[in-house]
């Protein structure tokens, strides 16, 4: 039977294996985890079942390599784990579909509503859900302080942030970029878990020290203002099973909402130790096929990260 699951691109997200590991062995599941990544230094190889180094997913040879691994390995369920693999799988999504693979990546039409910035921000604005200001170049007097992002980007590369000193046109004419309103507050990650078109269980992730775009120490918070906005976005976004990545800002008390990504991200061991059973749930759906069972209960803990080592 194809029950074992594949991590690609598993980077350093090592504790993200681990606690899948765990969850498979108290819910007493015959399941292996697989992992794999075009670099053997990626430390996440080394914390799962057995693993791959794989080509490079923009490589000719990525899915013939990935499907024969899945084939030759009982493989059923494959979980895309950075932005990289995400539009590669959204195109794929079918081909293995067909040969009884799952992927957790929405669809190709789906998938252009999270990467697309601009298309995000205009999907916030139809359901009622605060952004940060969109500007034009025809905008230029009223910004005060704005920060530029790549349209398409990930993480926080290719972000610079201007004060109205430095603002000129020039910013505005250089394409792929979305300008938006700076907004001054502090930074919260969200975990959503979708099924059915239906927000089942969410976290709140206060970030307190980032580094190189991966969050160090952080806390679990529980805003009311965050809860409610997250329970419109299913529908708003026409969201398919799977685990979201949703970003947003606080100033005054009030959410503003930046980007989503629909994979799982850098924090989410954080939620899974407050209490979400997330391995289990995401297990129960793509593998088993039945109705996700979770419970919604979280401890507001806090985390604390630190570098270990891998010897290979």
């Amino acid at each position: 039977m194809y029950n074992n699951i594949l991590f690609t691109c598993v980077g350093k997200k090592a504790h993200l294996i681990k606690q899948f590991n765990a969850s498979i062995q108290l819910n007493s599941f015959d399941i292996k985890c697989y992992a794999s990544d075009s670099s053997k230094y990626a430390a996440g190889l080394y914390f799962a079942d057995d693993f791959f180094i794989s080509p490079n997913s923009d490589s000719h040879l990525y899915k013939d390599f990935i499907f024969n691994k899945c084939k030759e390995n009982a493989i059923s369920l494959i979980i895309p784990l950075t932005d990289y693999d995400l539009e590669f799988f959204a195109n794929n999504k079918k081909y293995f579909n067909d040969s009884g693979i799952s992927v957790m990546v929405p669809s190709k039409n789906n998938i252009m509503k999270y990467r697309d910035k601009i298309l995000t921000a205009q999907i916030f604005s139809k359901n009622n859900i605060s952004y940060p200001k969109t500007y034009t170049i025809d905008d230029l007097s009223l910004c005060s302080k704005i920060i530029s992002r790549p349209i398409d980007g990930s993480g926080s590369k290719g972000i610079s942030i201007f004060e109205k000193s430095d603002l000129n046109k020039d910013i505005f004419n250089k394409d792929g970029l979305i300008i938006q309103e700076f907004i001054d507050g502090y930074e919260v990650t969200c975990d959503a878990l979708v099924s059915d078109s239906t927000l089942l269980a969410a976290s709140q992730r206060k970030r307190l020290k980032v580094r190189e775009g991966e969050v160090m120490n952080a806390k679990m918070i529980a805003h009311k203002g965050i809860s409610n906005d997250l329970k419109k976005m299913p529908s708003a976004f026409n969201m398919e099973d799977g685990l979201y990545t949703i970003q947003c800002i606080i100033k005054n008390n009030k959410p503003y909402f930046t980007e989503i990504n629909p994979r799982f991200g850098g924090g989410a061991p954080m939620t899974i130790a407050s209490g979400l059973d997330l391995p289990s749930a995401l297990i129960q759906k793509f593998i088993f096929k039945q109705d996700m069972d979770i419970s919604t209960e979280i401890n507001l803990i806090e985390m604390i990260r630190w570098d270990d080592a891998v010897f290979i």
